[in-house]
Formats: C-alpha cells, sequence, structure tokens
C-alpha cells in the first residue's frame, strides 16, 4: 500500500512482487463490489483497467518479480456528478482474514490517496463541478500516441533496469530494421565501437553535431540535401572523432573554446 513504508528499501526504489498466479489479480476485480456502494459497481468497472505486470530486471535478484499496475480512468460519462466511497480491505495475519475498512470517500495528494475528513466534505462535495469541467475539457484534447511512448519507456527501463545509467558488464543485442539516424556519444565507436561494427554491413552517413548548425542561413530542403539526409543511415558523433584528423572535437569543447 502507499501509505505503508517498507523499511527494508529507500524511497523509489522499485522492488516488485513475486507473482505466482497472474489471473489471481485479474480475477480480483470481480470481488470490487465488496468494496463498493451497490450502485456504483457498473460506473467502477468502467473506469478501473485490467492489471498490467512489468516485470522488475534485478541481476542480483533470483526470483522473477513484477510491479503490478492497475490504472483508473474516470470517463466523465461513468462519473461525472457522482463521488465514490470505498472500503478498502485490510488483512489480518492472525486471524487469516480479509475484513473491510469502514466506507469512507478518499482524494489524492500527493503520492497517496487518503480519507476525507468530514470538516472538509462540504469544500470536497463543491468542488466536484470543477473537477468535472476539467476533465471533460481534457478529454476533448486529441491524446497522443502513448503506445510508442509506452514502448520506448518499457525499452529504457529494460537497458537501464530502472536506473539513469546503462550497466557496462551487460552486453545488449538492439533488433532493428533499420536506423534512420544514430547519436553516437563514443569518441572511439569509429574504429572499435558499434560505428566500426555497423560499417561491417552498412555504410553510414557521418557526420559531427557541427555539421546541422546552418551558419548560412541555408533552407531546410538545401541543408538535407548536402548532409545526404534519408539517403542512408545518419550516424551524428557527438562527442567527436578520436581518428578524425580534421579536428573534431565534442562540441561542448568547441562551444566553451568561442565564449
Amino acid at each position: 500500500m502507499d501509505h505503508e513504508e517498507d523499511k527494508r528499501s529507500i524511497h523509489g526504489q522499485i522492488m516488485g512482487i513475486t507473482v505466482k498466479e497472474q489471473d489471481m489479480y485479474v480475477d480480483a476485480l470481480d470481488y470490487i463490489e465488496r468494496c463498493l456502494n451497490k450502485g456504483e459497481h457498473e460506473a467502477a468497472r468502467a473506469c478501473i483497467c485490467t492489471p498490467k505486470f512489468i516485470e522488475v530486471v534485478d541481476k542480483d535478484c533470483k526470483d522473477q518479480r513484477f510491479v503490478v499496475e492497475v490504472d483508473v480512468v474516470p470517463d466523465s460519462g461513468s462519473v461525472k456528478g457522482r463521488v465514490f466511497q470505498a472500503s478498502l480491505p485490510k488483512f489480518n495475519e492472525k486471524s487469516n482474514k480479509v475484513s473491510l475498512e469502514k466506507k469512507s470517500y478518499y482524494r489524492r495528494i500527493g503520492a497517496k490517496s487518503v480519507p476525507v475528513p468530514e470538516d472538509d466534505m462540504v469544500q470536497f462535495i463543491q468542488g466536484l463541478q470543477e473537477v468535472d469541467a476539467r476533465r471533460e475539457k481534457a478529454e476533448t484534447i486529441p491524446l497522443c500516441d502513448t503506445t510508442t511512448l509506452e514502448d520506448i519507456t518499457k525499452k529504457i527501463y529494460l537497458l537501464t533496469g530502472g536506473k539513469e545509467y546503462m550497466d557496462d558488464t551487460i552486453w545488449y543485442i538492439l533488433v532493428t530494421n533499420k536506423f534512420f539516424c544514430v547519436f553516437d556519444f563514443d569518441a572511439n565507436s569509429d574504429e572499435s565501437g558499434l560505428c566500426s561494427t555497423y560499417k561491417e554491413h552498412h555504410a553510414p552517413n557521418i557526420h559531427s553535431l557541427t555539421d546541422y548548425a546552418s551558419d548560412s542561413r541555408m533552407s531546410l530542403s538545401d541543408l538535407r540535401k548536402s548532409l545526404g539526409l534519408f539517403d542512408q543511415t545518419s550516424w551524428i558523433f557527438c562527442n567527436g572523432r578520436s581518428n578524425f584528423r580534421g579536428g573534431d572535437v565534442p562540441c561542448d569543447e568547441k562551444y566553451l573554446d568561442q565564449e
């Protein structure tokens, strides 16, 4: 639960849980009527999405662990002008039984869902109209391609293991049908890195970042023709090339010299 602290882990650390049967979590939605009032079942089911299981990659952990993600999408057609009381289930280890807490209205504060105090109920109910208006306005805005964004996010997570850097002790295999553009930060890549391996099978169009600086106010179409874009893979060395005799230095150094 988001209101309980685990002293064995630090804040923000993704631990995951062991999942023996994924169907058990999917079937758990069938018990939703126990937590809500009778007239709220259909609307709640329409807003609660099927659980997603995201595997946590940790080389130090032998068990297969997952983050179980359950999204709640409050469609205005189902929840406009309505508030829902919920009884949260609580497991009693001594009796090995699940009991339901007292029904309460909940609201989101930061990263936690907390009960609405009785003293705030009037203000909470009065604010529903504004919340409904914001929700309806948001639903009229065309959504971006979230599928592509989620796919990229998952790939980044697999490569970094949830960290801000890639583990250099692991060899990664990238499977793709075609590279359009590669930003390479390895100055030795042309000799001993990914670029040298790529050149064994394909001919890249090698550039530095400075090649894309149109100081002569060249039009976009002319710049595209001069650099040969779209003809073949553009391989851009962002930190210069160690084997280039023309003095291809990292862009940061170039701009520092100018300052």
